[in-house]
């Protein structure tokens, strides 16, 4: 992870923090639930997976991320958020990644002592290909930067925990709940509200209970004009990570999310974002 990134990053988090020192005396005043708890238009799968089409095969030895990238693509980077939760010691274990895209966090943690198993999916095909190509790339570096080789399927976060699914399949050919903790990196904003309510329930299916879920989405902080993804709020996040649904909310801070430069905004090339940790009953 680069280290200007970081430093960026910090730079951002602690005028978040003064701003939201101002805000919340502010907010004190106000009546209870002024804020929507979502809003921003929720775009088709088809254009998801769109993004993922590559109009040309990488040659040997060129990185997947010369040939294409997405409108969100990170310069391979992880989240500053992911980076964070790593090193505070809450990622350890089975790892999920939900709506992995080109694997980028994966590879992160893959390179990190603790880190046992690694599986991330995403319904759109195109990046499961980019994925695995960076990693087959890396492998076939022999430099020693995966500690554990992650893995990648195709799949829908709506119907991940089906039966028969290989995120399911244990060694002795039961399935059972595998992973200690799952991370979303702007997945769950992504989807409309019927979809967000049965992916929370199978990532139930997922995690072990007493396991972690880690959430970062866009957040109704953000200024208007707004078009898409959704920006969703605290308790809309509480209302999904709920008891009926397996989960119960640890706690909510709110944060930066890093950008493309090229698609930054006027608070530059991060936006204001929510980061939940919730604990599966």
């Amino acid at each position: 992870f680069q280290s200007t990134n970081l430093g960026t990053y910090k730079i951002y988090s602690e005028s978040l923090r003064k701003k939201n020192h101002h805000i919340n005396k502010i907010r004190s005043k106000k009546p209870q639930h002024a804020e929507p708890l979502s809003s921003g238009e929720v775009l088709s799968p088809e254009f998801y997976k769109s993004v993922y089409v590559r109009d040309v095969t990488p040659n040997d030895g060129e990185q997947i991320s010369d040939v294409r990238t997405t409108p969100w693509d990170n310069g391979g980077r992880p989240q500053p958020a992911i980076v964070r939760a790593y090193e505070d010691g809450k990622l350890r274990g089975k790892i999920v990644d939900a709506g992995c895209g080109e694997g980028e966090n994966c590879i992160y943690l893959a390179s990190k002592f603790g880190i046992s198993s690694l599986v991330g999916f995403d319904f759109a095909e195109g990046a499961i290909v980019a994925a695995r190509a960076r990693v087959a790339h890396m492998l076939a570096a022999r430099d020693g930067a995966l500690r554990t080789v992650p893995e990648f399927h195709v799949g829908s976060c709506t119907d991940i925990a089906r039966p028969g699914s290989p995120l399911l399949a244990r060694d002795d050919g039961t399935e059972a709940a595998q992973f200690d903790a799952s991370i979303d990196s702007g997945l769950l904003h992504c989807l409309s509200h019927a979809d967000s309510v049965e992916y929370v329930r199978q990532m139930a299916r997922l995690v072990k209970k007493s396991g972690r879920a880690f959430v970062g989405c866009f957040s109704t902080a953000n200024p208007d004009p707004w078009q898409n993804p959704r920006r969703l709020s605290e308790d809309y996040l509480k209302g999904l990570f709920c008891t009926e649904n397996g989960w119960e909310v640890v706690d909510i801070q709110e944060t930066w999310w890093s950008r493309p430069p090229a698609r930054g905004s006027s608070q530059g090339a991060f936006c204001q974002a929510l980061w939940m940790e919730a604990r599966r009953l």
